[in-house]
């Protein structure tokens, strides 16, 4: 799966008091996925960093959209290789 970090923030870490307001330091969380990221690193519930199906955040949405592209992108090789081979039987 390919990882990359954004565009969504989490809190990784909590800095301290400033002023009797509690500071908290976000960073871009981890995500998985191509083209669409489907899996999102939860920080307060998971291995910080690391993604799991089980602990972390999975959007349907999005994975519904890379099945889809994937199945398109076999429709259109199983197209193009059905052309080909038709292409060379009428030779």
């Amino acid at each position: 799966m390919i990882e990359r970090r954004g565009p969504d923030h989490g809190v990784y870490c909590a800095i301290g008091k400033v002023n009797g307001v509690e500071v908290y330091c976000p960073e871009l969380k981890l995500n998985g996925g191509w083209p669409a990221p489907f899996l999102y690193d939860n920080p307060g519930v998971s291995v910080e960093w690391k993604l799991s199906i089980g602990e972390d955040d999975f959007r349907a949405g999005p994975f519904v959209a890379n099945l889809t592209f994937y199945f398109l992108m076999l429709l259109m090789v199983e197209a193009v290789a059905t052309a080909i081979f038709r292409r060379h039987q009428t030779q």
